[in-house]
């Protein structure tokens, strides 16, 4: 408890000094001192490293954005710098940047004098470095999985299928050097000392240094840190002649982590190693005990193994789901087939490295034949992920998660359930037997509904009538989608409709992969042939074709009709021909009508337009387009959305509008939403009301949010 208590003194006091330290270092006039504590990471907007920024003797960490991915310093290099520097306001989107104590961003003009820091990183960077640019040099997926297991630099494999398939497998902790990696690593030392003839004192003062060696090597990897203390600590109970305790260990390592940086406490991967080593502690005995009487005598080598990923998979579930949005249905196996081939790699890889310094011939070719059976892994990864269902989508909010979790642990630990073998069995088969009746008969079938589903800056909107679901656009985020795809149950979808192939419509629709069965993919006519000639809307389509189950994609006009039930129908009001580029106003704009009685006129209308805006809702008005129920309002109420003479035509009883809070684009406008009003509009939004959820029946419609 003493560390703890130290570990929120110290985040008491770092965290209110943050934007202290943020106003004096933007009011230096000068050149800065910054040294580089993170891999860079890239993205659709450039790419960023964590670093130390000094000046004016006051120092802060800060997030270093680069011009070009070329300028990015690697690991412990440091250098004197003029720049801009811009402090981060306190905002939902800076939220986590200020948790990891950071509230200034740097992008630099001009750097000189780039030298490596006299540091433990500045050290092991010198080596480090050249390693990276070997495996960077080999090339391919197995490339990319050594320089994370054997450097904790994941850049490579960063947005990439490759990771959203070992996340899906639940093999995605295989990537980032941890406990697991600490352990190899011993043992591979301990096996070398003996060799040796080295005694036991000797073994484990080289052990300890080791371990510091290879986490500093790795880039200070918050859960390598964690296993490193509790080690050393381990280390230090057998020379004082005292019995090793794995749980005080543990506590001891997270407090002190949280004493030398409190931002810990908000890592999702440190809390995940938490919670991971913490369940091992606890129940381990426990699950070993009941998979020794579940399995028969011929599977028992597995029986721990399995009961360790089950038990490792459990414990951090309060904290993965929430953070993922979903469940590997697949992880506890994936790990059995997984484990002992990264072990393999990990441990012939650091021998590759070793060997590339003294005998660089013969370390550069057992490196290349690393690199190949990591090819090979990520070939069996991949074909995982592409099985019909690996994963399931879950929505759960972190506290209740955390409270659940907490509970279950408790009422096992008191109850700690000993059954026969007879009764291990049967109780094991009940609950397999409900979590696949679970994820494989949800939803049941219900009523005619419409979500908007809250997705941030984006749209992705759910058609359901019975087991009949069709999904329009997926929102810019993965993370987001199989949130919302878990708060609906969605298990299967009839089509995915691509309104335009611009992110914050389409780029998380690789997240469906592995997690739902979908039938086909929809896009406007002429946008295949229009995606040969750029190379990110190609993606998107190879995306679409790798997702489809039996249809392919299919390409509409107006004019054209998809059927989502007898009672629902989509009609095609936009483009009115074929189009020659992805672009806002070449949407595909949809009018849904719900007829209860199944006659010739719907009773209830609604009008999903993606990004198009007043001159494209002008076009459809002139071409016939006449009164709605529901306007869902195009390009997330942006100031040319609407306009009041279409207004006057369609007249929408009810005005849906998909935005992220706090977006930079100032969505919604004032303007837009004035003009609704006077329309006569009710106004929902996602980024106040959280899922907007609309039922059909006879009678009428009904609204229902859930609230932010």
């Amino acid at each position: 408890m003493i560390a703890f208590g130290l570990g929120a003194c110290t985040g008491f006091f770092c965290w209110s000094d943050l934007h202290t330290s943020a106003e004096k270092l933007v009011e230096h006039d000068g050149s800065y001192a910054i040294r580089i504590e993170g891999d860079p990471v890239e993205t659709s907007n450039g790419s960023y490293s964590q670093a130390s920024l000094q000046a004016d003797g006051c120092s802060a960490r800060v997030r270093v954005m680069w011009r070009e991915a070329e300028d990015a310093l690697p690991v412990g290099a440091q250098a004197r710098c003029k720049g801009k520097l811009v402090r981060l306001e306190t905002s939902d989107k800076t939220r986590s940047l200020h948790r990891s104590l950071v509230a200034v961003r740097f992008t630099p003009s001009k750097i000189e004098e780039v030298s490596w820091a006299p540091t433990l990183q500045g050290l092991f960077g010198r080596v480090r470095q050249p390693c990276i640019e070997r495996l960077a040099a080999i090339g391919g997926d197995g490339a990319a999985i050594l320089r994370g297991i054997l450097l904790g630099d994941r850049s490579a494999v960063r947005g990439t299928e490759l990771e959203d398939a070992f996340r899906a497998t639940g093999l995605a902790h295989m990537l980032a050097v941890s406990g697991t990696h600490l352990t190899v690593v011993a043992l591979l030392v301990t096996w070398a000392m003996q060799w040796l003839g080295a005694n036991r004192r000797r073994t484990i003062a080289v052990l300890v240094a080791t371990a510091i060696a290879y986490l500093v090597f790795t880039a200070l990897q918050p859960s390598a840190f964690r296993a490193c203390i509790m080690a050393a600590v381990a280390a230090t109970a057998w020379f004082a002649g005292r019995r090793a305790n794995s749980i005080a260990a543990l506590v001891l390592a997270v407090g002190g982590l949280l004493v030398l940086d409190p931002s810990n406490a908000f890592a999702v991967g440190f809390q995940l190693s938490a919670l991971g080593v913490a369940g091992l502690c606890l129940f381990m005995p426990l699950a070993s005990w009941w998979m020794e009487r579940l399995l028969p005598m011929r599977l028992e080598p597995v029986g721990q193994p399995l009961a360790l990923t089950l038990v490792a998979q459990a414990a951090t579930a309060p904290v993965a789901v929430p953070a993922f949005a979903m469940l590997s249905l697949v992880g506890p196996f994936a790990n059995l087939i997984v484990a002992p081939v990264i072990a393999f790699l990990l441990g012939g890889g650091l021998v590759s490295l070793l060997l590339l310094l003294v005998l660089p011939p013969v370390g550069g070719a057992l490196l290349v034949a690393m690199s190949m059976l990591a090819d090979m892994l990520a070939r069996v990864v991949t074909v995982l992920f592409h099985l019909p269902v690996v994963a399931a989508p879950v929505f759960a909010s972190q506290p209740v998660a955390l409270a659940a979790g907490a509970l279950a642990a408790v009422g096992l630990w008191i109850l700690w359930p000993l059954p026969n073998r007879h009764a291990v069995r049967l109780i094991s088969g009940a609950v397999l037997g409900g979590l696949a009746l679970l994820v494989a008969l949800l939803p049941v079938a219900g009523g005619a509904n419409l979500v908007v589903m809250e997705v941030g800056q984006g749209d992705a909107i759910l058609l359901s009538d019975g087991h009949r679901q069709v999904l329009v656009d997926t929102g810019p985020r993965d993370t987001d989608l199989r949130a919302a795809l878990g708060r609906q149950g969605v298990r299967h979808l009839d089509a995915v409709v691509l309104t335009h192939l611009d992110d914050d419509h389409c780029a998380a629709l690789g997240a469906l992969q592995s997690l739902v069965r979908v039938d086909c993919v929809i896009v406007a006519s002429g946008l295949i042939e229009a995606a040969e000639r750029d190379e990110k809307a190609a993606e998107v389509v190879d995306t679409a074709r790798e997702l489809c189950d039996r249809e392919g994609i299919v390409e509409v006009e107006a004019g054209d009709e998809i059927r989502v039930s007898d009672r629902m129908k989509l009609s095609v009001v936009w483009p009115r021909e074929r189009v020659e580029e992805s672009a806002n106003e070449n949407s595909v704009c949809l009018l849904l009508g719900f007829d209860a009685d199944r006659d010739e006129a719907p009773d209830h209308t609604v009008l999903l337009t993606g990004d198009a805006e007043h001159e494209e809702l002008a076009a459809m008005v002139d071409a016939g387009l006449g009164d709605i129920d529901v306007l869902k309002v195009g390009h997330h109420g942006s100031a040319e959305s609407v306009d009041e003479k279409v207004l006057r035509v369609l007249k929408p009883e009810l005005a849906l509008i998909s935005v992220g809070a706090g977006n930079s684009y100032g969505h919604p406008k004032k303007g837009t939403l004035a003009l609704l009003e006077e329309a006569g509009s009710r106004i929902y939004r996602t980024d106040e009301d959280g899922d907007i959820n609309l039922t059909f029946d006879k009678r009428g419609t009904v609204v229902r949010c859930t609230g932010k």
